[in-house]
């Protein structure tokens, strides 16, 4: 019986530390600047949003009844913090966001896979990005 104790009591820590890790690493993502940047962007932040597809030549720019659809999925941004990215398999859809400020921020989905914030890469969980604009 102590020895079922033991064990039970030894797999009831090491799912409290994975539960523990799964939250820190989810939380690690939010602690850069520019995921905090994209988690409290609002409308009123914006001065102009373009999109740019690699596919397609040029820079669109956004009409401004479409910024909160744009800034919904950016205070959505989910991901684990990535050093060295995989290249990615597709296209990459690059959202620059002028804010009130004057300064660009920019933010790449590529291919489906990672999350590009000024620099900082990101691994968001499994389609996330399917909502996005490709």
């Amino acid at each position: 019986m102590k020895r079922k104790i033991t064990l039970s009591a030894v797999l009831a820590f090491a799912l409290l530390l994975v539960g523990f890790g799964i939250e820190n690493m989810v939380a690690a993502a939010y602690e850069r600047p520019s995921a905090q940047w994209a988690k409290k962007l609002s409308v009123e932040d914006v001065q102009r949003i373009e999109l740019c597809f690699s596919q397609y030549p040029g820079v669109q720019t956004v009409p401004a009844d479409r910024y909160e659809g744009i800034v919904s999925l950016l205070n959505s941004v989910q991901g684990r913090p990535v050093d060295y990215p995989a290249p990615p398999l597709g296209n990459v859809t690059s959202i620059y966001v002028t804010d009130s400020r004057g300064q660009v921020h920019t933010v790449k989905n590529a291919g489906g896979r990672y999350l590009c914030i000024d620099g900082d890469w990101f691994k968001p969980p499994r389609g996330h990005l399917d909502s996005w604009p490709q």
